[in-house]
């Protein structure tokens, strides 16, 4: 984990300045948690849960079950992810400060994130006239395309 988090609010692009608020892995802090803490994911769990039932596949509700996810408490990270690591090589990582609308950020040892905070950005992926010929399809197909090739990403540059 990266000891001393960097918060970098604005990084310039070639389109403007854009908002940018973490670019470093924490610690979840699991043991700071409180009872109401955990009060409010068993509320949000058990909504999510009666929304998803019939809207998404059942092998994502039995991994939920099978991860021990469930409204008894908020899942810890570790415990997710011995089984995430074992089943995919993939791990679960808390970062500092909130994520924008879109990020995309290396780590060292050859990772990266990407996530968009747009509950729009399926629904833009197809546009009546253009089909998938659009941006965001270009963005999400490149993405996907880099994610999918074995080579690490560079480690991020260092803060200065």
């Amino acid at each position: 984990m990266n000891a001393t988090p960097r918060r970098v609010e604005h990084l310039q692009t070639d389109k403007g300045s854009v908002p940018v608020y973490t670019t470093a892995v924490v610690e979840q802090p699991w043991s700071s948690y409180s009872a109401t803490d955990h009060a409010v994911w068993a509320q949000l769990f058990r909504r999510q849960r009666e929304l998803l039932v019939g809207r998404a596949e059942d092998e994502f509700l039995r991994t939920q079950d099978a991860m021990g996810m469930g409204e008894e408490r908020i899942p810890k990270f570790d415990d997710l992810n011995r089984m995430l690591r074992a089943r995919t090589g993939w791990e679960l990582v808390g970062v500092e400060g909130l994520l924008p609308e879109l990020t995309f950020f290396e780590h060292p040892g050859g990772g990266a994130v990407f996530s968009t905070g747009s509950i729009g950005w399926a629904g833009s992926l197809w546009r009546p006239g253009v089909g998938y010929g659009n941006a965001i399809a270009r963005l999400t197909g490149n993405v996907v395309r880099r994610f999918l090739d074995p080579t690490p990403f560079p480690p991020p540059p260092e803060a200065g």
